[in-house]
């Protein structure tokens, strides 16, 4: 097996550990605002605290990764926000629910935008898509395996230990990755020359880009406006939708 296979696979599992985590909360909804005695005003503020923070910090946790290596970016925050999965299920009431879950979707928040780093130093450009798709296709899949391993993990131990579970389940990862993976592919141990040719003759470039917004750039993402606000508005229409479901909220 090509050890860029081996990378794949464990970016793959981290995209289901991703959406695992962010939506297990929304399962468990009812028994969380039962037990902490939360009303539904104060319920949409803890769904809410973790897209703050996610949107708020994919960008820094991105360029932090690009600047530091995504070894090192990707096990500090997949640890980050796996001790505060489990931290959900000790959390004593609204307050503490709420710095719980703004933290975890600060570390989350740079889960995507390091994996697309990762992809980037170790797949040649023609299977980067590829790539891309299985995470993004695992992601989907983590959100649809939430309900069916957290319904019966909440019914056999309650709530409290099932993100305990979840949280632990984050760490191995990381400890994994962290030991495993290298940010520059010549690195690996037993990777062959002839994986190493294939990887770097045809790269993704890794020279540093200036993102064309303005109008007077070419090719500049702001020159068409109806794109952009077309690609907005389908976010927006799909985050009202989820946010009507029964029990769900703004965790996609």
């Amino acid at each position: 097996m090509k050890k860029r296979s081996i990378v794949l696979i464990l970016l793959t599992a981290l995209g289901v550990i991703t959406f695992i985590d962010r939506i297990n909360i929304s399962v468990a909804s009812d028994s969380i605002m039962m037990d902490l005695n939360l009303s539904e005003s104060q319920w949409g503020w803890v769904l809410s605290s973790f897209i703050h923070s996610y949107s708020l910090f994919q960008i820094p946790l991105g360029l932090w990764g690009d600047k530091k290596g995504q070894r090192l970016v990707l096990t500090v925050i997949v640890l980050w926000w796996s001790v505060f999965t489990g931290l959900t299920g000790m959390a004593g009431g609204f307050m503490a629910l709420l710095v719980v879950r703004f933290s975890f979707g600060l570390g989350e928040a740079g889960a995507y935008p390091n994996m697309t780093g990762s992809i980037g130093r170790w797949f040649p450009k023609a299977e980067t898509g590829k790539a891309q798709g299985f995470i993004w296709a695992a992601s989907r899949f983590g959100g649809a395996l939430a309900p069916i391993t957290v319904i019966p993990l909440m019914a056999w131990l309650g709530w409290r230990p099932t993100f305990i579970i979840f949280g632990v389940a984050g760490i191995l990862w990381g400890i994994i990755w962290y030991f495993w993976y290298r940010d520059k592919p010549d690195q690996l141990k037993g990777i062959t020359p002839k994986e190493l040719k294939e990887i770097k003759e045809n790269q993704t470039t890794r020279e540093k880009v200036k993102v064309p917004w303005h109008h007077h750039q070419k090719q500049a993402i702001l020159a068409y406006p109806d794109h952009v606000l077309v690609l907005c508005l389908g976010f927006l229409v799909l985050l009202f939708l989820v946010s009507d479901l029964p029990g769900k909220g703004p965790g996609i």
